[in-house]
């Protein structure tokens, strides 16, 4: 039990450490984007602001002042759009990495621990949620109903006891880690 919780946490860590090194180029990539759009946000509205300043000092400080604000708006839209389809390349590559796992003889084990850690909850009338893949295997594991449940998609259970859900799926587990990159990718906008 030790040694496949090992063989998971190296796979864990191996997902974490690929994304690590994805989010730390797209970073750099980021910054670098970042750096250009606001140049040339300066530069433009620099040339705009002193062609203007000759003739109404006034009525063009307010109009670069909002046309700034404009530039800036869009390129934060920008920013942010860029910084979801990096988090949504970086889920992607895990997608395909758990894809790979689940057809693993130690997906299998992964299954075994997971139905394992959630018996206590097992009482008359639970039933489990499975993806149809999984069906068979945890039926075998199983005293209680084993149900497909199609909302599964990348494998787990679930475990459903007097209406009360006990979720160990892949699925809700990359979910909660979604939050997490996006605290900790340092993907931030100012």
């Amino acid at each position: 039990m030790v040694q496949e919780e090992q063989k998971y946490s190296k796979f864990l860590a191996a997902i974490t450490r690929e994304a690590n090194e994805n989010r730390e180029a797209f970073l750099a990539e980021m910054k670098e984007y970042k750096q250009q759009k606001i140049e040339e946000a300066e530069i433009t509205e620099q040339q705009n602001y002193e062609g203007r300043l000759q003739k109404l000092k006034g009525v063009v400080h307010e109009d670069c002042g909002r046309e700034i604000s404009h530039k800036i708006l869009d390129v934060r839209k920008e920013l942010f759009s860029e910084r979801e389809k990096i988090k949504n390349d970086v889920f992607e590559q895990v997608r395909v990495k758990i894809a790979e796992f689940c057809k693993s003889e130690q997906y299998n084990e992964f299954l075994k621990q997971s139905v394992g850690s959630l018996k206590e909850y097992f009482v008359d009338g639970s039933y489990i949620e499975v993806r149809s893949q999984d069906k068979n295997v945890v039926d075998a594991l199983v005293g209680i109903p084993v149900k497909v449940n199609d909302e599964i998609l990348l494998g787990g259970v679930r475990v459903i006891c007097n209406d009360i859900v006990y979720d160990d799926t892949i699925d809700t587990r990359l979910a909660n880690q979604s939050s997490w990159f996006e605290e900790n990718s340092a993907l931030e906008i100012n």
